[in-house]
C-alpha cells in the first residue's frame, strides 16, 4: 500500500510509469493479493485485468499505431476502467478464435500531470522497442542526442548546471550528433 502511493504520488507529479503483465499481483512473501490484477494499483491505471494466460511469444500480436507488436510469453486481456485503449489484440495468425482477439491489450490513463501506461504482455526483444517508443510519446521524452549502437547518453543536472555524458561501450570510435551546445569537458572544445 505505501508503495502504492509512492507510485501514484509519482505519476500524479508528472512522472510516466509503464507496468507489464502480472504486475502488482503478489505481496513480498509471494502471496497473491486477493483483488483483481493489478492490485492495489488498479485505481492509478484505469484498469483491470480480465483474463491472462501464457503462451509461446510472438502467438499473439497487437496493433501499436500502424504496426503489428508480437506478444511476450503471456496475454492479458484488460478490461479499461478510466484508460484509453492504446493498442488492441489482433486475431491469431490462424484465426482461431481467442479470448483476447480486439480486446485492449494497452492502456493509457492520465493522472495528475503524468501518465500510467498498463502492458498486458512481457517485454522481449521483439516488442520492447515499439512499446517504449510509444511510452516515450507520452512521456513528450525525447533522445538526448542521435547516437550509434553501444553509446549511452545520460544527463546530470542540478540547479546551476546540466552535465551530458556519452560513453561509447565499443572498441571503435563511434558517432554522436544533435548534443545540445556546450564544452567537451575532458578537451575543453565546444560541443555544437
Amino acid at each position: 500500500e505505501a508503495l502504492a502511493k509512492r507510485l501514484r504520488e509519482f505519476v500524479e507529479a508528472g512522472g510516466t510509469l509503464v507496468m507489464t503483465a502480472r504486475s502488482a499481483t503478489r505481496r513480498r512473501n509471494n502471496h497473491v493479493f486477493e483483488v483483481t490484477p493489478p492490485g492495489l494499483v488498479s485505481d492509478l491505471f484505469g484498469v483491470t485485468v480480465e483474463e491472462f494466460g501464457k503462451i509461446e511469444p510472438g502467438t499473439l500480436s497487437m496493433t501499436l499505431g500502424p504496426a503489428r507488436v508480437p506478444s511476450g510469453a503471456g496475454y492479458e486481456v484488460l478490461s479499461p476502467a478510466g484508460a484509453k485503449p492504446a493498442a488492441t489484440w489482433n486475431t491469431p495468425a490462424d484465426h482461431s478464435p481467442h479470448a483476447a482477439s480486439n480486446a485492449p491489450a494497452i492502456t493509457v490513463n492520465r493522472v495528475g500531470q503524468g501518465w500510467a501506461i498498463y502492458v498486458g504482455t512481457f517485454l522481449t526483444k521483439e516488442n520492447v522497442g515499439p512499446i517504449m517508443d510509444a511510452a516515450l510519446r507520452h512521456a513528450s521524452a525525447f533522445p538526448l542526442a542521435a547516437c550509434d549502437e553501444h553509446v549511452e547518453v545520460t544527463c546530470r543536472r542540478n540547479e546551476d548546471r546540466r552535465l551530458v555524458f556519452a560513453l561509447n561501450h565499443y572498441p571503435h570510435a563511434k558517432v554522436v550528433r544533435n548534443l545540445p551546445k556546450g564544452a567537451d569537458l575532458l578537451s575543453g572544445r565546444p560541443c555544437d
